[in-house]
């Protein structure tokens, strides 16, 4: 970015340069001499090698970055990483109000910092395998709820080939169930993850309530959310909606204090 801006300055200054000599010409066509090179027009010869320099200026610099972008994509290809997801069920044991010092490694827990609403936690389970060409870090992840996002970061290595599994619990509030339901307002998961050169990269996973897993709620009749209604072991699956490869260079130890 620093040469670009040097080569602007300088292309600037050239073409300053050469309205200055056509300005010069025009005046000395009207008759009102305001500079002459003994006598004659052998400056016009000068003016057409600073227009070359300027163009072959410029096709060197274009050849010169084509040739490095394309040798970085060439090697952000050679160890991009890319992660397969299973949001399949698995066998794990949870208590009624999941928190993450239950299993720090094995847990990630959004919570909310309302008080005055009911609120309880939505499941997903999560396995992870990199399928990509190179090893990867998941730095964070970031939850999407209610206008609100919230990141939970707990960094760990996936390296190529091998799987990771945990368990997501997203604080919600109670008075959406209904609408969790009917697959609307539900969450949305960012993964951050960075390959080995701190090349960064976003997989955004929706999430859909599962309403095979949650049977339960067949007790919901006309919108009405029975008393009783038992709120813990809800769960959701997830799929991915895109997948953002931003390219730009995270430091891989860059590590905020947010971590849960």
């Amino acid at each position: 970015m620093k040469e670009n801006k040097i080569l602007i300055k300088v292309s600037l200054l050239l073409l300053l340069l050469v309205f200055v000599f056509v300005l010069i010409d025009y005046f000395n066509l009207m008759g009102e001499a305001v500079l002459r090179l003994n006598g004659n027009s052998d400056w016009l010869s000068f003016l057409g090698s600073i227009i070359g320099s300027f163009i072959t200026l410029w096709g060197i610099v274009f050849t010169i970055q084509s040739e490095n972008k394309k040798n970085t994509d060439q090697t952000r290809l050679s160890i991009a990483p890319f992660y397969n997801y299973n949001f399949s069920r698995q066998d794990i044991n949870r208590g009624l109000a999941p928190s993450v010092d239950e299993s720090k490694e094995q847990v990630f827990t959004f919570l909310l910092l309302d008080e005055n609403l009911e609120k309880f936690f939505l499941t997903m389970d999560v396995e992870i395998k990199n399928i990509g060409v190179g090893n990867s870090i998941l730095k964070y992840i970031e939850c999407e709820y209610k206008n609100t996002t919230r990141k939970v970061l707990n960094p760990r290595i996936i390296e190529t080939n091998n799987s990771n599994r945990f368990t997501i619990n997203i604080q919600v509030y109670k008075s959406d169930l209904k609408k969790f339901i009917e697959n609307r307002d539900l969450p949305t998961l960012f993964f951050h993850f960075c390959d080995v050169l701190g090349n960064h990269y976003v997989d955004q996973i929706e999430t859909a309530f599962d309403i095979e897993t949650n049977r339960k709620c067949a007790e919901i009749k006309n919108g009405l959310v029975p008393q009783n209604f038992v709120f813990y072991d809800m769960y959701l699956k997830g799929t991915r909606k895109e997948y953002l490869p931003r390219y730009q260079h995270d430091s891989l130890f860059d590590i905020d204090e947010e971590q849960e």
